[in-house]
């Protein structure tokens, strides 16, 4: 089976979910649509908390591949096709990541639009001004912040996603103390990025090539009750290096690697 085929094969067994998700997540935000007008206009934060579950999208939906093929005793038959393992993994992350991005893109359109029926009907209201005030200041915060979301999103679920592959791979390599190797490894690797972020060394690898600068306020607050108001917070300045992204993907490639080689000569299949 070439590569190709097996790219095939992987969208013909994920594309019914997917479209039954999508589905979904137009029923949800239609919902959402239609309760700011009935309850409250605020109601389109939620459209907003949807962005946090995608971190995780990617590492749950490659997690439930995998195990899928070991439930159904396929595994046998994907480990042994004349394929590297670095193909085979490939060709389920691609097709993740064609029905993450259209879910993520999805997601920013209908919040958007909740985002402009929240400003037409805080327009509606006699004292509304100056909450129309507020959100299209919101909005344009929300638009300015969509090239970080597009390049922050998918990389950070990638990257949660290899974490978990590399526990899930950890369990079947070692399968009495695998998981928890896995898990400490993990949690260890992932904390001790944190901390080297902040530290001059990525500072000096990563500055380099501005794109560009983004602007927008630290924060927005709005007041009810007798009197409606809004508070602005502090404008804060967000660089974009292509050094940023160029260290990100080199990471990204690293532990793509690694799992690639773990497949390839630790995974068991039994």
């Amino acid at each position: 089976m070439s590569w190709s085929a097996l790219l095939k094969k992987e969208w013909r067994a994920s594309s019914t979910p997917f479209f039954i998700g999508v589905v979904g997540i137009i029923v949800i935000f239609s919902g959402i649509y239609y309760a700011m007008g009935r309850y409250s206009p605020f109601l389109f934060l939620f459209s907003y908390l949807s962005i946090f579950a995608h971190l995780l999208a990617v590492g749950l939906d490659l997690l439930h591949n995998l195990r899928k093929e070991w439930k159904e005793n396929t595994v046998y038959v994907w480990l042994n096709l004349p394929l590297p393992g670095w193909q085979l993994i490939l060709s389920k992350l691609v097709i993740t990541m064609i029905e993450f991005i259209i879910t993520l893109m999805i997601t920013l359109g209908f919040m958007y639009v909740l985002t402009n029926r929240a400003i037409d009907l805080f327009g509606q209201r006699a004292d509304g001004q100056e909450l129309v005030a507020g959100m299209e200041i919101f909005k344009e915060s929300f638009v300015e912040m969509i090239p970080i979301i597009l390049l922050v999103i998918p990389f950070v679920s990638i990257l949660l996603a290899f974490g978990i592959l590399f526990i899930y791979f950890m369990g079947k390599s070692y399968y009495r103390i695998g998981w928890i190797l896995g898990t400490v490894v993990v949690v260890v690797s992932f904390y001790g990025l944190i901390k080297f972020l902040d530290t001059p060394v990525f500072s000096v690898i990563s500055e380099w090539g501005l794109i560009r600068h983004f602007s927008f306020p630290e924060q927005i607050m709005f007041e009810g009750g007798s009197e409606t108001a809004i508070e602005v917070g502090e404008v804060l300045t967000l660089p974009l290096y292509a050094g940023q992204i160029v260290v990100g993907i080199v990471l990204l490639i690293a532990m793509f690697s690694l799992l690639s080689w773990m497949l390839d000569r630790k995974v068991q299949v039994g």
